[in-house]
C-alpha cells in the first residue's frame, strides 16, 4: 500500500479500504476550487495576477470558445462549465502531489461528473427545444430515415456519459500509475520528464472534458432547424 497523508478510515461507517481516500480527496478539491473562487472574488483587481489572473484567463478562454459553440447562451452556462474545468483539473493535480490521490483516478468520480453534464444537456434540451422539437432533432432532417436516426441517436446519447466518464478514468489512472511505477524504475531525470508529460495530461483532460461539455451544450440549446442547415 503507498505512503499517504490522507487517512483510511470507516469514513461514515460506510466507506472503507480507499474509498474513504477518495472521498476526502474530492473534498478537498471542491474546497481548493471554492476557496480559490472566493479569494478571487474577495480581492478583486483591474490589474490582475498570480490566481487571479489564471482564473481570469481561463474564464475568457472558456467564453470565447463558447461562443462558437453555444452563440447567445454562453455566458449563461459559462460559470458552470468553468466550474467543472476547474474541478477536474485540481483533481488531476492532486494525483502529482506525493500522498494524495487524485480523485478522477476512481471510476466514480469521471462516472458523477459525466452524468452530471449529461443530464443537464437533456433538461436543457427539452427545455429550449421542447419534447416534440427534441424528438424531431433525433428523428433528422428527413422525415423516411427517422425509423433509422432515432435508435441511432439514442444510442449515440446513451454512449456519452460512458465516453465522457472512461476518457477521463483512463488517461488520469494511467498516466498517474506510470509515474510511480517509473519513480522505482528509472533514472530521477526520467521521472521529471514523465511527470512533465503527466502534468501535460492533467491540463488537456481538464480542457477536452470542458470542451465536449460546451459541445453538448450547444448541441441541446440550438434549434434543431438551425443545427440541420
Amino acid at each position: 500500500m503507498h505512503w499517504s497523508l490522507l487517512p483510511d478510515v470507516h469514513l461514515f461507517g460506510v466507506f472503507s479500504h480507499g474509498e474513504s481516500r477518495i472521498i476526502l480527496a474530492t473534498w478537498i478539491a471542491i474546497g481548493i476550487v471554492v476557496g480559490t473562487f472566493w479569494l478571487v472574488l474577495r480581492k478583486m483587481s483591474d490589474s490582475p495576477s498570480g490566481v487571479q489572473s489564471f482564473v481570469e484567463y481561463v474564464h475568457e478562454e472558456l467564453s470565447e470558445l463558447g461562443g462558437g459553440l453555444m452563440g447567445p447562451s454562453t455566458a449563461t452556462y459559462i460559470p458552470f462549465v468553468a466550474s467543472i474545468f476547474f474541478f477536474v483539473f485540481v483533481s488531476n493535480y492532486m494525483g502529482l502531489v506525493p500522498g494524495l490521490v487524485a480523485p478522477t483516478s476512481n471510476l466514480n468520480t469521471p462516472l458523477a461528473l459525466a452524468l452530471i453534464v449529461f443530464l443537464s444537456f437533456l433538461v436543457l434540451a427539452i427545455a429550449h427545444q421542447g419534447v416534440v422539437g427534441f424528438i424531431k432533432h433525433l428523428a433528422g432532417p428527413i422525415p423516411a430515415l427517422a425509423p433509422v436516426m432515432i435508435p441511432i441517436e439514442i444510442i449515440s446519447l446513451v454512449a456519452r456519459p460512458f465516453s465522457l466518464t472512461l476518457r477521463l478514468f483512463i488517461n488520469m489512472t494511467a498516466g498517474h500509475m506510470l509515474v510511480t511505477v517509473l519513480f522505482s524504475l528509472l533514472p530521477i531525470s526520467a521521472v521529471i520528464w514523465m511527470g512533465f508529460e503527466a502534468a501535460i495530461t492533467c491540463w488537456i483532460q481538464a480542457f477536452v472534458f470542458a470542451l465536449l461539455t460546451m459541445i453538448y451544450f450547444g448541441e441541446s440549446v440550438t434549434h434543431p432547424e438551425k443545427q440541420h442547415s
